[in-house]
């Protein structure tokens, strides 16, 4: 390739780009209201996508993660316990 030869950003992949930041952009208390609003796993797996929102997003009570084990549509899914476990090993 060329000195002279450069790789063009289309508006489109630039947007796309853009588009990805919106939610990291967000101020921290827009962030803790959505994640009030979402379901029990999803949450989990916010909160856990990296350390900002692991350190954003309150840990789950055991009380709340019984309560998912009992809804129909986390069926078989041991929140509580996996909790325990996590505790148990750190």
């Amino acid at each position: 390739m060329s000195a002279s030869a450069s790789i063009a950003v289309t508006p489109k992949a630039e947007a796309s780009t853009n588009k990805s930041h919106l939610f990291l952009d967000l101020p921290p208390e827009l962030h803790l209201k959505i994640a009030t609003k979402l379901p029990i796993a999803e949450k989990m797996a916010l909160r856990h996508t990296n350390k900002y929102f692991l350190a954003t997003i309150p840990e789950l009570k055991h009380e709340d993660l019984l309560e998912a084990e009992m809804d129909d549509s986390y069926a078989k899914k041991n929140f509580a316990c996996l909790q325990v476990v996590s505790q148990a090993s750190s």
